[in-house]
C-alpha cells in the first residue's frame, strides 16, 4: 500500500526551492566577499541567525567564520527548522551548526552568547522591531556584531525599470506609487510591519547604544536579456514564465484584486475613488501586459533592466 503526499506539497517545496533560489541571487559572490570583510566576520565565531528560515544567511557566510566556529538558526516554525537542519549537511563543513524553535521577542540565550548576531526580512515583519533588536543586542557579547539586513521596499515601489513588454503613462505609475504608499502605511498601523524598514535600523541601533554603525547597499541589478546565459537571467526568466502562467489561471475566472491588499490599502488613508481608479487600470494593463510577455518570452525576445531592490546590510558593535 503506498500512501501520497498532501495535495500542497508539491507546492509547498516549490516555493521554498524558489526562495532559497531568490536568496541565491540577491548578493554577488564579490559582494558577499566585501560584506564579510567590513562585518569583522572571522573563523571560529560563533553566530546566532534570528529568524533563520532555511538558513541562508548561514550559507552565504559560513566559509567567512564556520571553521571551528558555530552556526545557530532559530525560527518560531518546526517544518523550517526541519527543511533548514537537513539543508545544512550542504555547507556545514568544519564547525557546528543547531537550530532551535524561539521566539526573537524572547530569546532562549544568556546575555553575551555569540560573537555575531544577525537577522534577515525579520524586523520588517514585526510590530516590535526595537524589541527584536534589543534580544539580539543582548545575546552579543562586548566587542561582537549585530548585523541586519533589512529592506527599503517602498522605495523600490517607486523606482522605473525598464520593461520591453510594457511602457506605461505617468499618470499610471504615479498611481501606482500612491496606492502602495498607503498599502505600506496600513500595514504599519495595523501592526504587520514596515517595508521600509532598512532606513530606521541605524537609528534603532544607535538608540540601544551599538557603535561603529555602518550601512551597506545591495548592489545587483536585476537584468534579463537574450541570451539569457547566467544562472541569474535563467533563474529571473523562469519567474516571468510563471507570473505569466499564474496570470492566465487568474483572467480565466472572475479577476479581483487581492482582499488583504484592499485592506490594507484603506488602512493606510486610501480613498474609495483612487482604489476604483487603481482597480480599473489593473483589470486594463493586466491582460494586454500577460500576452505580450508571453509571446516575448516565446519569441526570446523579453528584456528588462533595473535595480531589483533596496536591500541594505546594516551593522553595530556592542561595547
Amino acid at each position: 500500500m503506498t500512501t501520497s503526499k498532501p495535495p500542497d506539497w508539491a507546492e509547498k517545496k516549490t516555493k521554498q526551492k524558489v526562495i532559497v533560489d531568490q536568496r541565491r541571487f540577491l548578493w554577488h559572490d564579490d559582494t558577499v566577499e566585501k560584506l564579510a570583510f567590513w562585518m569583522g566576520l572571522t573563523q571560529g565565531m560563533h553566530a546566532l541567525d534570528v529568524g533563520c528560515g532555511l538558513g541562508y544567511v548561514g550559507r552565504t557566510f559560513w566559509n567567512y567564520f564556520g571553521e571551528k566556529g558555530s552556526y545557530t538558526g532559530l525560527d518560531s516554525s518546526l517544518p523550517l527548522l526541519g527543511e533548514a537542519r537537513k539543508q545544512s549537511t550542504e555547507w556545514v563543513q568544519g564547525g557546528e551548526s543547531s537550530f532551535v524553535q524561539g521566539n526573537a521577542k524572547a530569546l532562549p540565550f544568556p546575555d553575551g552568547t555569540f560573537d555575531l548576531t544577525v537577522c534577515q526580512t525579520l524586523l520588517m515583519h514585526s510590530p516590535t522591531p526595537d524589541a527584536f533588536l534589543a534580544e539580539m543586542a543582548r545575546v552579543t557579547r562586548s566587542g561582537g556584531t549585530v548585523t541586519c539586513f533589512e529592506p527599503d521596499n517602498v522605495t523600490v515601489m517607486r523606482s522605473r525599470h525598464y520593461l520591453s513588454f510594457r511602457e506605461p503613462s505617468i499618470n499610471d505609475e504615479l498611481l501606482f506609487i500612491r496606492v502602495h504608499h498607503h498599502w505600506a502605511e496600513g500595514r504599519k498601523k495595523l501592526g504587520l510591519g514596515d517595508y521600509s524598514i532598512g532606513n530606521r535600523v541605524p537609528g534603532m541601533m544607535q538608540k540601544l547604544g551599538l557603535t561603529d554603525i555602518g550601512i551597506r547597499a545591495n548592489d545587483v541589478v536585476g537584468l534579463v536579456q537574450p541570451p539569457y546565459d547566467t544562472p541569474a537571467m535563467i533563474f529571473r526568466l523562469d519567474q516571468l514564465r510563471r507570473q505569466v502562467a499564474e496570470t492566465e489561471k487568474r483572467c480565466k475566472k472572475r479577476f479581483n484584486i487581492d482582499r488583504e491588499f484592499r485592506k490594507l490599502f484603506f488602512a493606510g488613508g486610501g480613498t474609495e475613488h483612487v482604489w476604483r481608479k487603481y482597480a480599473a487600470m489593473i483589470r486594463r494593463h493586466t491582460i494586454e501586459q500577460n500576452d505580450a510577455m508571453k509571446k516575448q518570452l516565446e519569441d526570446g525576445a523579453i528584456y528588462t533592466c533595473g535595480g531589483s531592490c533596496s536591500f541594505y546590510c546594516i551593522t553595530g558593535k556592542k561595547p
